[in-house]
């Protein structure tokens, strides 16, 4: 059970789609497990793109096109049922998309069915292997390859970060209970509305990003509608996306910001992961965290290169917190060096 470290945007989805191509020129049928549909959706189609020849499967609720096919990308809530996994046969490798999820119950259950402890090669995929609440040495051995953002930033394959702190008076994280290693996310909300945090994040979005397309990360979908309200009181396009939003009205939304008719979207822990929007540079982490993944999965939606597109910049939401260390840029990296000064890129801040 092997594991591939790669940070966001540096084509993971690509890479193990030619690994599926290769097992099936030597006769592998391939099983790919993702646990949100824009994953499951990303992933076949880049296995489509990289392997025309292949049969590619879906299995997803109503969907289970797996009797004739050559690679199967399935959703991880569905193959919880029994029945569902145990029609699926024939299984020589399994990929784990978003690796770092893979020691949650589910996933147990799921890799165990397919015999990925003892019988069946697994290779997982993700830009961080990090969980909060443990457990990943139990089911990834080894990371075999990792490259580490610098590198990728140094070779072009994403573009340079810097951050510019947003300080919030008024906004004590201290009084933020904590869940899970992280802080809460209702008490949280509550905060950040306490403190006017909105009206702070609008000021510096105008200030340092107005030309940008940019993304907010909110704690609650009540708190990302409110932050989108005030940008647009303040003239910037922006819109609200939320998990339980119906599936048209976020496509549409979704293709006004890829059109340009949006300049902003801010979203509750929807867009952290299988969210490809290249354009995107601004990230707004209007979500203090403690979490180095989670960290890690927001700011990696704006470091892809695009045309005209300098570098990224991250505005990060900061409160009075004396007892909790922050996530911040320097969790991007493993390498060891100061940590970058207040608008200093991670790459400048590397060569000094």
């Amino acid at each position: 059970r092997l594991a591939v470290l790669l940070p966001t945007g540096s084509g993971k989805t690509v890479v193990f789609s030619h690994l599926a191509a290769e097992q099936h020129a030597r006769g592998i049928r391939t099983l790919v497990l993702a646990h949100r549909d824009e994953l499951i959706q990303q992933a076949a189609g880049k296995i489509r793109a990289v392997a025309p020849h292949l049969n590619v499967g879906v299995v997803k609720a109503e969907r289970d096109e797996h009797h004739d096919a050559d690679v199967i990308v399935a959703s991880i809530q569905t193959l919880a049922g029994p029945k569902r996994r145990e029609a699926i046969r024939g299984i020589g490798l399994v990929i784990v998309d978003e690796a770092h999820h893979a020691a949650a119950p589910t996933y147990m259950d799921v890799l165990g069915h397919f015999g990925c402890f003892d019988r069946t090669p697994t290779a997982g995929f993700t830009a961080t292997m990090k969980r909060e609440d443990g457990g990943l040495a139990e089911v990834w051995e080894e990371i075999v390859y990792s490259r580490d953002i610098l590198e990728m930033i140094v070779d072009g394959h994403l573009v340079d970060v810097r951050g510019k702190a947003v300080k919030v008076e008024g906004l004590a994280l201290d009084d933020v209970k904590t869940r899970a290693g992280d802080h809460q996310a209702g008490e949280l909300a509550q905060a950040l509305d306490d403190s006017g945090a909105a009206d702070v994040v609008a000021d510096a979005y105008l200030e340092h990003a107005a030309d940008r397309p940019g993304v907010i990360f909110t704690p609650t979908v009540d708190t990302a509608k409110s932050m989108a309200d005030v940008m647009n009181a303040r003239g910037l396009r922006s819109a609200t996306v939320w998990g339980d939003m119906p599936k048209d009205e976020r496509s549409a939304t979704l293709k006004a910001y890829a059109a340009g008719d949006i300049q902003i979207l801010s979203n509750c822990m929807v867009l952290t992961e299988g969210f490809d929007a290249p354009w995107a540079s601004c990230a707004v982490i209007a979500r203090p965290t403690k979490s180095a993944a989670l960290y890690v999965q927001m700011v990696g939606r704006v470091l892809r290169p695009w045309k005209d597109k300098a570098d990224a910049l991250v505005l990060d939401v900061m409160g009075a917190s004396t007892r909790h260390k922050l996530a911040s840029l320097m969790d991007l990296t493993e390498r060891e060096m100061a940590a970058p000064e207040d608008g200093q890129s991670l790459a400048e801040a590397a060569l000094k």
